[in-house]
């Protein structure tokens, strides 16, 4: 019937929720009942190493939220339950959940900012223990996709944006995404208005329109105020070393097709309201990783 398809991008666990809730029928125990083309050509997804699909794409799509709260969601749904038997039956064997929740006691992300990223400069001190250098590391790596930690923060927007559309954008400023980029995005803070445009552009009918009570709320799990809570000094330092993913997610922003001037101005106003600095510079005090080799290991993997 079309003569393109539409792989979705499955950038976090936001997918396997939202997803479902947008009516892309990968992956979901049950489909949500919602008209339009966008649901029918959607039709693969790319996740962590599995892109089920040739390079003759139509466009590939990312459902997107703000770096920050995209890792503190996930800091929070890779937790252990430590009242289980097997706590880390969940976790995939080189991920080294235990070591960063367990050893290094980093149960929430402030836990993770206040005693690893803000106690960085103590590694040059030596009467501190060399588990707690290693504990600093590990913050550091987690947060830049550098180290093996955390699932989704190891496969980031950065991971994705390169293996996707075969980019190196390391440094300079360099975009991740090419000109003309076959590119679409799906804002969490504007799902509604933004599936409603993408389905306008790919011909849908007027009737096909997506309102608000359509998608339900579906959170992974119950949240608490306490694993929520970011102080300032934590939230300074988690942009900073967050600063390359977010230029990442800028790149995405201002080149998705579907998203005109207005859109990717008040995406940019949001994000300067969460990481000022990094909102508005396209520089990072350090350079983007290099992740070339972490995409050709990846490439043809057959786990979820």
């Amino acid at each position: 019937l079309y003569s393109f398809y539409i792989i979705v991008v499955c950038v976090s666990s936001l997918f396997f929720s939202v997803g479902c809730m947008l009516g892309f029928s990968l992956h979901c125990d049950s489909d949500n009942d919602i008209n339009g083309i966008l649901p029918i050509v959607t039709t693969h997804t790319f996740h962590r190493g599995v892109n089920d699909c040739a390079d003759d794409a139509g466009y590939y799509l990312f459902v997107v939220r703000d770096p920050l709260a995209r890792i503190l969601s996930d800091m929070n749904y890779e937790r252990p339950n430590m009242t289980a038997v097997d706590p880390f039956h969940r976790a995939h064997n080189q991920f080294g959940i235990k070591e960063l929740y367990q050893d290094c006691n980093f149960w929430s992300l402030e836990d993770l900012a206040r005693n690893g990223l803000l106690l960085r400069n103590r590694n040059n001190n030596r009467d501190d223990p060399l588990s707690n250098k290693k504990c600093r590391a590990r913050a550091f790596d987690a947060m830049t996709g550098v180290g093996q930690y955390l699932v989704h923060g190891y496969f980031n927007y950065q991971y994705y944006a390169q293996f996707a559309f075969g980019t190196e954008g390391n440094g300079g400023g360099a975009s991740t995404i090419p000109e003309n980029a076959n590119l679409l995005v799906i804002r969490n803070n504007h799902m509604v208005d933004d599936w409603n445009a993408i389905n306008k552009f790919l011909g849908g009918q007027r009737s096909d329109v997506l309102k608000p009570g359509d998608v339900p709320v579906n959170n992974a799990h119950t949240k608490n105020v306490a694993e929520l809570y970011l102080s300032k000094q934590s939230k300074v330092a988690l942009c900073q070393v967050l600063c390359n993913e977010i230029q990442v997610y800028k790149d995405l922003i201002r080149g998705a097709i579907n998203l005109n001037a207005a859109d990717v101005n008040a995406t940019l106003e949001e994000l300067e309201g969460v990481c000022p600095k990094e909102a508005v510079e396209d520089n990072c005090s350090r350079e983007r990783p290099n992740i070339r080799r972490k995409i050709e290991d990846r490439k043809g993997e057959e786990y979820y």
